[in-house]
């Protein structure tokens, strides 16, 4: 029976800095077979919740984690 279920949740990390958390969650799509990666912040003055980081801020922290996510990649394909 399919459930319809196709995004699985793998791990989920928190950094918090000034004022701003960021979550990066890695997620399996099994109706594609791929992994993928996604950043979110939540700023603390921000009564939205959840803001999708903007390309620029993305690519900024992109640099910054990026030793991170190639650990991370290696860990959950060990796993």
């Amino acid at each position: 029976m399919d459930t319809g279920i196709n995004m699985i949740l793998l791990s989920s990390k928190t950094f918090v800095g000034d004022g701003t958390t960021y979550y990066l969650n890695f997620y399996l799509d099994r109706s594609a077979g791929r992994k993928f990666v996604s950043l979110f912040e939540r700023r603390e003055n921000d009564p939205m919740g959840n803001v999708r980081l903007g390309p620029e801020a993305m690519v900024e922290l992109r640099k910054c984690l990026g030793n991170l996510i190639s650990f991370m990649s290696r860990q959950e394909s060990r796993a």
